[in-house]
């Protein structure tokens, strides 16, 4: 296994994985959905800089035999209320389910966070849909805790 940062070669790989990423999601409570248009906005999103280094590389890859497998996207975290600043924000992480087990999203978050460290950040957070049992167990598997809870209802 091969970790190392996106390239514009990536990008058909990646967008395969990314919706893999979104059935999966959508599977397991159906009001995870993209917008219409997702792959448009994900192909801007990654013209605009995933392949950019502010203040670590915004999207990471994971290769087997010289094929992207999977992928992490991490991104400094903004908030208009909270003091987060340094915090890195995992904002997406897949890996292909025949490549699973193999230690791929391990070296994904290992080499992402030790990116994030090397720019100064303080801790890493990450969020991911309360269903996803497996997600959920890995993420705390990883050292991750309970930070802030999402609460979601229909209005009306």
């Amino acid at each position: 296994m091969i970790v190392r940062p996106f390239a514009p070669g990536d990008t058909d790989a990646v967008f395969a994985l990314w919706r893999m990423l979104l059935a999966h999601g959508e599977q397991l409570d159906p009001r995870y959905r993209a917008w219409p248009d997702d792959t448009a906005i994900a192909r801007a999103q990654a013209r605009a800089g995933w392949s950019a280094q502010r203040p670590f590389p915004a999207c990471w890859v994971a290769a087997s035999d010289a094929v992207v497998v999977g992928f992490l996207e991490l991104r400094a975290a903004a908030d208009p209320v909270l003091d987060r600043r340094g915090v890195a924000q995992v904002v997406a992480v897949f890996v292909d389910p025949a490549a699973r087990r193999q230690g791929m999203a391990r070296g994904l978050l290992t080499t992402a966070a030790d990116a994030a460290a090397r720019a100064g950040c303080p801790s890493l957070e990450v969020g991911t849909l309360a269903a996803d049992a497996a997600a959920v167990a890995f993420w705390s598997a990883m050292g991750f805790g309970p930070f802030q809870l999402v609460l979601r209802r229909a209005p009306g």
